[in-house]
C-alpha cells in the first residue's frame, strides 16, 4: 500500500477542515441504499457516515477516485477537504463499536484492506491472502463490513480467484507432440 498515507486529526480539524460526503440510507425493510450525495433535509432515515467523537484517522490513497459505494458498503466514510475538495476515508464504524482499543483498531485496518485489495486487484499482501485463505467462505470478512448483501464478499472472492489464476486471466497455449 505503497500510495496510502494516513494523518490523526483531533475534533476540531476534522469539523473545520472536511465535509462529510458519503450516506448511508436505512429503509424500513432493513436494507441499505448507499448514495455520494448529501442527504435532503426533507428525507427520513439518510444518515451522513457518523465521524468518531475524539481524534479520527483519515486515509489518503494518492491518484485514487474513491468509490464512495464501496467504501460505505465496507463500513468507512467518505469526507472532502473544504478547500482541496481531496476525498480521503475514514473508519465511519468506530464510532458505534465496542470493544479494545486493539480490536477496533484491528476492524479499521481490515476495512481499509479489504477496499485497498478491491480498488487494486493487484496489490498483493500475504497476510491478507493467508487469511482468507483460512476463513471458511469469508466469514472474518462479513464480521467487520456495514453491508450483508455479499456484494462485497463477491468482488473480493473475484479478484482472490483471478490473482491465484483461476479467474479468467490464464491464457492455455496449444500444445503440441512431436
Amino acid at each position: 500500500m505503497n500510495n496510502l498515507n494516513y494523518v490523526t486529526l483531533t475534533p476540531d480539524e476534522a469539523e473545520n477542515e472536511f465535509d462529510v460526503i458519503s450516506v448511508v440510507e436505512i429503509k424500513t425493510s432493513g436494507e441499505i441504499d448507499y448514495s455520494d450525495e448529501k442527504p435532503k433535509a426533507n428525507v427520513k432515515n439518510i444518515h451522513e457516515s457518523i465521524v468518531p467523537e475524539g481524534e479520527v484517522n483519515i486515509y489518503r490513497i494518492s491518484n485514487h477516485e474513491i468509490d464512495i459505494e464501496k467504501a460505505v458498503k465496507i463500513g468507512l466514510g467518505v469526507l472532502e477537504n473544504k478547500q482541496t475538495k481531496e476525498r480521503v476515508l475514514f473508519n465511519s464504524l468506530r464510532a458505534v463499536e465496542t470493544g479494545s482499543t486493539k480490536i477496533v483498531r484491528d476492524t479499521e485496518i481490515m476495512r481499509l484492506t479489504i477496499y485497498y485489495q478491491l480498488a487494486f486487484p493487484d496489490y498483493d499482501d500475504p497476510a491478507f491472502n493467508q487469511f482468507l485463505d483460512e476463513a471458511a467462505n469469508y466469514e472474518g470478512i462479513n464480521n467487520v463490513i456495514l453491508t450483508k448483501d455479499n456484494a462485497i464478499i463477491k468482488d473480493l472472492d473475484l479478484v482472490m480467484n483471478w490473482k491465484k489464476g483461476l479467474g479468467g486471466n490464464v491464457v492455455s497455449f496449444k500444445v503440441y507432440k512431436k
